[in-house]
């Protein structure tokens, strides 16, 4: 035998085989290309010569070995004699070398059948002077001979033996056309099928490769079969005709049709009503081998047409045809018939459907699709948005289009939700541009403008998702469908399964309707009408159409990835710069400037309903801000504060970080209170409640730690009820309070007056959802925060805070009351008959040189060094430092707020009463009944101590010394 193929006997190309001439490479990019991956790109090199093939190693990282009599051995890199028995294991597969297949001839009276006849005949003229010398009994003999003569003559339903059999051999007997026969055609190594009719009946393969063995019994019985007398159906391919249909389905729901054949795999249980089959092992293939079947096999289209074979692709050409106008027929593949398949929107349309299973070529035809329109028009008049719920990819290679406006995808679901409600105000847009040029469609307005509107079309991969992730979004798209046509805009819609996606008055509008193959028939009932498309032979890019004319087509191709984007460079140039721009406003920036922006500006928000962007005051009824630690809560905080000021208003921040922003500021800003001072903000809270001419306005951020801190002091629940009355009262007293809080304060009773809320992203969504944001408002927000974006409710607005500028910072010249802390040291002079205490950030503090003192703090709190400070400016008293007795004169008496707190009667209860009170750390102990200093409370650290004088209690820093 002399070795010119090279065949897959096992792995990923089971079948299929490959003719060698001169020098070739085995490997995924070789000249015998294997889509193995675990085969190198070139892994082995053939060569013929002198009627020898001879094989080598070319360095793959997988390696290669060559079996011959049960020895195994590695192939290196000299050139080896590849014998014609051995095996090539290479990657995840096994070859072999053959020679030219057989003749494929029918001999109805070939050798053997003569034989079978002639031995009979033989015998017969053997015994006929036996018989005739004796009894009539003797011819009965004559009978067993004539029987197995009539036995060996032509079978009555005449199912013929075929030689091309092997996988490899019947791949090379298709390229050579199919030879038609008026009786079918089995194989000669399932004897069992010609042993019965086969109408009605089932059969089965079992095992590991029963698929593989179904996959080889389809495609012999496909190039083996004239279709008008056996037809075969299958997930693989499928040949048209009216002979007795062989269906391959894996899990049929019944038995065999009365009027066809069944034939069906598992790996263990067939089904009861089917015949085992047991073919050899040789007989099975993997799906690539009957893909290239199907190709020459299942129809008369061709397997792959190119799109530059039906339009030219230079520049020039290009030009020229964007020179003559819009038009959006354009030729996207052949027919059965060999003529161009146009397809127009606006004659067929106004919208497309397209539909078909996974793999079956969706994206590839709308890549042809698209890239045909864009070499008919120019990007002026028409442009394209483009929709992919599958990651994007689908479109990758046409987003360098000109005619391209944007690529939407499901990786950055909130630019893919803004743009498509932008189609919204795109519609409204047109309707009006329509109106004043008393057109009624677009192709009229454009003919009587100056500047005409260009034909946008909406195409979607995957509409499935898209409806399933976004249901509130179909109402756009009926909207689209209702008036697309005369406001220039069309919808291409595709997606494995139409039904239950694509609404019935969706559909209404989508006359032009483009089926793939498809798993089931009703797939295609539901698409076309008629259940032809879950027939359509495994081959991508095979379509049927119904629209203008309903036909059967080729989809062409309009190459790899590569040739794509080659393709996409021509029309660049062609359009010389020009670039479709968007039909909806850029995204609002990450950073907004004060200086940008009018005066007053609390946020940006974006509209894409109106396509706008427009600026957003701070709300007159106050603010609730959520949102978690690095959202930008206190930019917000300084952005409220900012345009509080150009409001007029006298403002306040209490806040814990530090503003430099307004360290310049105007006089009507109180300055910054951190909220551990919670002296100062309950002093705050007092002001702004007193009748004023002025609105006032108080920005709290961070108030957790004003709340803890003042509960902490106050006892638990204090500081929300405070926040609370402050808050019901508010619009009342005529005052603004802004509150920055983490999301889970949206829920607090203090909060409910704060109807104007804005939720930063990065917040979790349960949180902001039990804080009363609404799911459509949920989905406008980043899961990862972006600094001062957020949610602006009740109008659902997605915005972004304007960061506050010392130089853009504007208010009145009113001053407002500024509220001072206690600085950290006191230094105080002495005057005569004064005692001098300390200092409270506005003044001395300063009591009467006379009467007694009773100082109280715990221990370490400067108790003793205090009594010195008084006793060096009160001469006429005495220190008692424990027990009171009876003293002459002036008494300074030190002691712990537990004595003091346990004490009702004798000299200590009355000194406590009359005499002049110094608490010194009165944040570190318990409130002591009886006196009342609560407002004068803040955790002060060393030397804070609070005064009470003839019933008036005064916070302050000591003094160590006098001087």
């Amino acid at each position: 035998m002399r070795a010119d193929r090279i065949v897959a006997i096992e792995g990923p190309s089971q079948g299929i085989a490959w003719r060698i001439s001169g020098t070739q490479v085995l490997g995924r990019a070789g000249d015998i290309a294997v889509p193995d991956p675990l085969l190198s790109r070139y892994h082995c090199e053939l060569r013929t010569s002198g009627g020898q093939v001879r094989i080598r190693h070319v360095g793959a990282t997988n390696g290669a070995w060559l079996s011959l009599w049960g020895i195994r051995r590695p192939l290196g890199r000299r050139w080896t004699r590849l014998p014609g028995k051995a095996r090539l294991d290479a990657g995840a597969g096994r070859y072999r070398l053959e020679g030219p297949p057989r003749p494929s001839v029918v001999r109805p009276w070939g050798p053997a059948r003569v034989a079978r006849l002639a031995v009979p005949l033989v015998l017969v003229l053997a015994l006929a002077p036996f018989a005739a010398a004796g009894p009539p009994s003797r011819w009965l003999i004559m009978a067993i001979p004539l029987m197995a003569a009539a036995t060996a003559g032509p079978r009555p339903r005449g199912y013929q033996h075929r030689r091309a059999e092997r996988p490899a051999d019947i791949l090379a007997m298709a390229s050579q056309g199919r030879a038609f026969h008026a009786e079918a055609v089995m194989p000669a190594s399932l004897g069992v099928l010609q042993s019965v009719s086969l109408a009605g009946t089932g059969w089965a393969f079992t095992g590991a490769q029963s698929e593989r063995h179904a996959i080889w019994l389809a495609g012999f019985l496909a190039v083996h079969n004239d279709p008008d007398v056996l037809r075969v159906t299958s997930p693989w391919l499928t040949t048209a005709g009216s002979g007795l249909e062989v269906v391959f389905e894996p899990d049929p729901p019944s038995g065999p049709a009365r009027d066809g054949a069944l034939v069906t795999w598992h790996p263990d249980r067939p089904p009861a009503w089917a015949a085992i089959l047991r073919p050899p092992a040789w007989a099975r293939a993997a799906p690539p081998w009957i893909d290239a079947l199907a190709a020459t096999t299942g129809t008369s289209l061709p397997a792959r047409v190119d799109l530059l074979s039906l339009v030219s692709a230079d520049e020039p050409s290009i030009r020229a045809r964007w020179a003559v106008g819009l038009s959006l027929r354009v030729a996207v593949g052949v027919t059965e018939s060999g003529e161009v398949l146009d397809l127009d929107l606006v004659r067929d349309g106004p919208h497309a459907l397209i539909a078909g299973m996974s793999g079956a070529g969706k994206s590839e035809l709308l890549t042809t699709w698209l890239l045909a329109l864009a070499l008919r028009n120019r990007p002026e008049l028409l442009q394209y948005v483009l929709v992919d719920f599958k990651g994007g990819a689908a479109f990758d290679v046409l987003h360098d289009l000109p005619h391209c406006a944007g690529v939407l995808t499901d990786l950055d679901e909130l630019a893919t939700r803004r743009a498509l409600e932008s189609l919204r105000a795109q519609l409204r847009r047109r309707e009006r541009e329509l109106r004043a040029s008393a057109a009624r469609d677009i192709a009229e307005h454009n003919a009587r403008s100056h500047d005409p509107l260009p034909v946008l079309l909406v195409v979607i991969d995957e509409y499935r998702a898209l409806a399933t992730d976004h249901p509130d979004l179909l109402d756009q798209f009926l909207r689209l469908g209702n008036q697309g046509r005369s406001l220039g805009i069309h919808l291409i819609v595709a997606t494995q399964r139409p039904a239950g996606a694509v609404s019935p008055e969706l559909r209404a509008n989508m006359p032009l309707r483009v089926c793939l193959r498809v798993a089931e028939p009703a797939d295609s009932l539901d698409v076309l009408g008629v259940p032809d498309a879950a027939g359509i032979e495994n081959v991508p890019g095979r379509v049927l159409v119904r629209g203008g004319a309903s036909c059967r087509a080729q989809i062409a191709w309009s190459g790899d990835s590569d040739h794509v984007r080659e393709l996409v460079q021509r029309i660049r140039g062609a359009a010389a710069g020009c670039r479709a721009t968007p039909p909806w406003r850029p995204p609002l920036p990450t950073r907004v400037r004060a200086t940008g922006a009018p005066l007053g500006t609390f946020a940006i928000a974006d509209v894409p309903e109106e396509l706008a962007q427009r600026a957003v005051p701070l709300p007159e009824a106050g603010l609730l801000i959520l949102g978690p630690t690095g959202a930008g809560r206190t930019t917000a905080a300084h952005a409220a504060v900012a345009a509080a000021l150009a409001s007029d208003d006298d403002v306040w921040l209490v806040s814990s970080a530090p503003a430099p922003v307004f360290a310049t500021s105007p006089p009507s800003f109180g300055g910054v209170i951190d909220p551990r001072q919670t002296r100062l903000v309950s002093q705050l809270l007092d002001h702004v409640t007193r009748p004023a001419r002025t609105r006032r306005t108080i920005v709290l951020d961070d108030v957790e730690t004003w709340i803890d801190t003042t509960d902490a002091l106050h006892g638990a629940g204090s500081a929300s009820s405070r926040l609370g009355v402050l808050l019901r009262s508010a619009r009342v007293d005529g005052v603004r309070v802004v509150v920055a809080a983490q999301p889970a304060h949206g829920c607090a009773r203090w909060a409910e007056p704060l109807r104007s809320r804005l939720f930063l992203s990065g917040s979790d969504p349960a949180a902001i959802a039990l804080a009363g944001l609404s799911r459509d408002a949920i989905s406008l927000l980043a899961p990862t925060p972006i600094p001062g974006r957020g949610a602006l409710c009740p109008d659902g607005l997605l915005v972004q805070v304007v960061l506050a500028e010392a130089t853009a910072v504007r208010g009145s010249p009113h001053p407002a009351r500024r509220f001072v802390p206690l600085p950290g040291e006191a230094r105080v002079a002495p005057r005569v008959d004064r005692i001098m205490l300390g200092y409270d950030g506005c003044g001395t503090v300063e009591i009467p040189a006379r009467g007694d003192v009773l100082i109280v703090g715990p221990p370490g709190s400067g108790r003793s060094t205090t009594a010195l400070l008084i006793r060096s400016q009160h001469g006429a008293a005495t220190i008692v430092d424990g027990p009171v007795g009876e003293h002459p004169g002036p008494l300074i008496v030190t002691t712990t707020p537990t004595a003091i707190a346990a004490t009702w009667s004798g000299p200590l209860a009355r000194l406590r009463n009359s005499a002049t009170l110094i608490l010194l750390r009165p944040d570190l102990y318990p409130r002591i009944a009886g006196l009342d200093y609560t407002s004068e409370l803040e955790p002060g650290g060393p030397g804070y101590a609070i005064v009470i004088h003839e019933g008036s209690a005064r916070a302050l820093r000591l003094a160590r010394t006098v001087g």
